[in-house]
């Protein structure tokens, strides 16, 4: 994370900071979570006779598409019952995370070297292969009409509950514990540079209907899901040149990591910063990092984490909207203390609430993505 997040601090210049503005306006308004491409991707990838028959009326290399993004999502005990360690976050996060791509979104030196690593790490982001499927599906659906409409109007077909709520944008399904500012179709909030992670609710997969005009949902929800990564790099962009007060800026880095869960695919919603108020280095006035996290693991309700690190330090907040779910976080509390102090922190506090964060401060946007707000209202 500190390395990726070494770009934040390092401000736009005007060309390339309306073009950033640009890509929002545009994005802010189309952007939804990737949890409704995964119900479709479990439906599609399902070792059943509906999966083989949907992936019989899609072309191989969406197929294959499909088949890498449900790879790339964080194993949190559906396959092997075990949590991920700090390798396999690390690995979801080169993945799935703003990292070298958010460099490339600067023109210049920075873009060709992250372009050139990811060439030659061989393996596909997560970005990567939701580009290859929209291009792979371009071909395949009907063209919109001069009105904006798509030229043919089949009804769709029932897809069960679960995946019916998540193509329709149903607030029971995605909007579920939503944090403030959610819109009213049941999309997450879009990501800001100041606001905190958003809990994504779990679409179950697979789904065992086949749904009709499968290659256009698809497609759809493959482009909402790249407007909203699109939108998650920028919040961790810096648009204005802070350096020219004399001033550095705290560097933020957002992402949002899918998640393989029993009970379906839910989203890791990061976000790291390190106050700007010290200075590594310097003794006795050490930086302090902050992580927060935010998940919808489904029947036990959102969760929320704030982790803040400083030297040795370390200390913990945790809601969670459930009140049952508090008071057995609660009761696991000391277990968390004693993982932290094997691992040769000292842990300050630990500290266990319901409900959930306060919603961060408004301030004077400083970036692209700090204009949401006024492109939605």
């Amino acid at each position: 994370a500190t390395a990726q997040m070494q770009t934040a601090t390092k401000a736009l210049p005007p060309a390339q900071r309306a073009a950033v503005e640009a890509m929002v306006s545009r994005d802010v308004v189309r952007q939804d979570s990737l949890v409704r491409l995964n119900a479709l991707a479990g439906a599609v990838m399902a070792p059943t006779a509906a999966g083989a028959a949907m992936r019989a009326t899609l072309p191989k290399a969406a197929v294959e598409a499909l088949g890498a993004i449900l790879g790339l999502r964080l194993d949190a005990g559906k396959d092997n019952g075990k949590l991920p360690d700090a390798a396999g976050l690390k690995r979801a996060l080169q993945q799935a995370g703003p990292g070298a791509d958010r460099e490339a979104m600067r023109p210049g030196p920075g873009a060709q070297a992250a372009q050139g690593q990811t060439a030659r790490s061989g393996a596909a982001t997560l970005k990567e292969s939701l580009s290859q499927l929209v291009k792979a599906l371009s071909g395949a659906i009907p063209q919109d009409g001069p009105d904006g409409t798509a030229t043919t109007n089949e009804p769709q077909r029932a897809l069960g509950s679960a995946a019916q709520k998540a193509l329709a944008g149903s607030p029971s399904s995605l909007n579920q514990g939503a944090a403030p500012g959610a819109s009213e179709a049941g999309r997450p909030p879009p990501p800001t540079r100041a606001a905190l992670p958003a809990p994504q609710a779990v679409v179950p997969d697979p789904v065992d209907a086949e749904p009709a005009d499968l290659a256009r949902q698809i497609h759809d929800a493959a482009k909402d899901a790249l407007a909203r990564m699109r939108l998650t790099q920028a919040a961790s962009l810096v648009t204005v040149d802070a350096s020219r007060d004399g001033v550095d800026q705290p560097g933020v880095l957002h992402a949002e990591i899918p998640v393989a869960l029993p009970n379906g695919t839910g989203v890791l919603a990061l976000k790291v910063e390190r106050d700007g108020s010290g200075a590594a280095g310097e003794e006795g006035n050490k930086p302090v990092w902050r992580l927060r996290f935010a998940i919808d693991p489904g029947e036990l309700g959102p969760v929320h984490a704030l982790v803040s690190l400083s030297g040795e330090s370390v200390s913990a907040r945790l809601w969670a909207e459930d009140r049952e779910t508090a008071a057995l976080m609660g009761e696991e509390a000391s277990d968390l203390v004693r993982a932290l102090q094997e691992k040769a922190f000292e842990v300050e506090t630990v500290r266990v609430a319901a409900g959930r964060p306060d919603p961060a401060p408004r301030a004077a946007p400083d970036n692209a993505a700090g204009r949401y707000r006024d492109l939605l209202s």
